[in-house]
């Protein structure tokens, strides 16, 4: 999780001119998106890690982070259209 530590201008720095890079957004906001925009959860099975950063050490504007984010380092997430 300590791509939540990163300033925007490094993370900028970071991904240079690749298409795609972590978009940093944690699994709650994914999984609101997917609700608000019509989708239903299915199945949802996170692979969780513990050794990350403390939430002290973020950003600001990642201290919203639920726990459930703090310790998932990524997810398999199956939706379908309401």
């Amino acid at each position: 999780n300590g791509h939540w530590a990163i300033s925007d201008t490094m993370w900028k720095v970071m991904k240079g001119k690749k298409p795609y890079l972590l978009n940093r957004q944690p699994l709650s906001v994914h999984k609101r998106f997917a609700q608000e925009h019509g989708f239903e959860i299915i199945s949802l099975q996170p692979k969780i890690r513990e050794d990350g950063l403390s939430k002290e050490k973020l950003l600001p504007a990642f201290q919203f982070l639920t726990e459930e984010d703090m310790v998932t380092s990524g997810v398999h997430l199956l939706a379908r259209k309401k």
